[in-house]
């Protein structure tokens, strides 16, 4: 015996009636390579901004040495771009004696 099973009318209703949640379109941070920095500051930097692990953060470090960008993180709009902010205000490394902060930038992701 088949017994099928349906839902109340009221349970179905507001399902149906359940606005979706919109989210905010995401935005990437992106991480520029430069002469000024090294790997340990980058994975520093990573670690105290993003809350990344060493060995993420040093896939990140030779990413952005390799091919000159990486994306560390995708967040809402505001997000991204206090991210940012709080790159380029890190500060310099001093393993290079450099007062220059890395540069970053956002972007929107693709849809």
């Amino acid at each position: 015996m088949i017994q099928t099973v349906t839902m109340d009318p009221i349970t179905e209703a507001s399902a149906a009636s359940a606005p979706e949640t919109e989210r905010a379109p995401l935005w990437r941070v992106l991480l520029h390579d430069d002469d000024f920095h090294t790997y340990e500051y980058v994975i520093e930097m990573l670690g105290a901004l993003f809350g990344m692990d060493f060995q993420r953060a040093l896939r990140h470090a030779r990413e952005v040495d390799e091919v000159g960008v990486t994306e560390v993180a995708r967040l809402p709009r505001e997000e991204a771009e206090r991210k940012v902010y709080e790159i380029m205000r890190y500060g310099g490394d001093p393993r290079m004696r450099t007062a220059l902060s890395m540069r970053a930038s956002t972007e929107p992701c693709e849809t």
